[in-house]
């Protein structure tokens, strides 16, 4: 993706996954907000136009942001997923 940044810094300890908005869930609005200044950088085309993949690469993009940066194990990155775009489109 050419205009959004992954973060640096991976994460040591794993996610821990569960409902609430205790300090284990304190990245999903950290997220929410990369995401979506990710997909207003990726939306648009060189000329201008609407790029129908921008959304899919951002959502892959964030996937691997939950594994390798937040240690999320691969068996909870849809459940992890899936609450990021809760707070996405809570916004």
């Amino acid at each position: 993706m050419h205009g959004c940044k992954e973060g640096r810094q991976p994460r040591r300890r794993p996610c821990q996954t569960g409902r609430g908005s205790g300090p284990r869930n304190a990245h999903h609005p950290r997220l929410a907000r990369w995401y979506l200044d990710c997909f207003e950088l990726e939306r648009k085309t060189a000329n201008g136009g609407d790029d129908p993949e921008a959304q899919g690469r951002i959502d892959v993009a964030l996937r691997k942001r939950l594994l390798d940066e937040y240690g999320v194990f691969r068996e909870h990155v849809t459940t992890e997923f899936n609450r990021v775009m809760d707070v996405v489109f809570q916004s």
